[in-house]
């Protein structure tokens, strides 16, 4: 996974070699390998073993199912090319690249924040303003 991203490589998740060459045959066999292997049953003394069981179920669903499936594959291979464009560049390209990238992220969050901070100033508003029409609905009963 890559810090700050969502991607996860079910391939890799499954120990799956081929990568998108898999076969559903193989698909199956190593799911049921390591969902027996990460089952929460079988490890109850292990904190991660739901989360990886979930990880596991999740790659299966999503690689067992064709339109997902193909979804997946076109990430996955966009991500791949990336990977090997940004390890052939050199160290402080890489580096200039990794700062920008960082700073793009921290400033879609700084966004993020305002826009959420922006959506609960709104309902604040709505709620004084619902609150107001009761206070003189009340008054004008009275």
């Amino acid at each position: 996974m890559v810090a700050g991203d969502d991607f996860e490589d079910f391939y890799a998740l499954l120990e799956l070699a081929d990568g998108p060459g898999a076969e559903e045959k193989q698909i199956k066999r190593q799911h049921r390998l390591l969902a027996r292997k990460w089952h929460p049953d079988k490890n109850r003394d292990d904190p991660k073993a739901p989360e990886m069981f979930q990880r596991i179920q999740k790659a299966f669903e999503v690689l067992m199912d064709a339109s997902a499936r193909q979804a997946f594959d076109a990430l996955y291979r966009v991500r791949k090319a990336r990977e090997a464009k940004l390890f052939n560049l050199d160290a402080k390209r890489r580096k200039m690249r990794e700062q920008l990238e960082r700073k793009e992220r921290e400033s879609e969050a700084a966004v993020s924040e305002e826009q959420r901070a922006r959506r609960q100033l709104a309902a604040e508003l709505a709620r004084l303003r619902r609150q107001r029409q009761q206070q003189q609905q009340q008054q004008q009963q009275q």
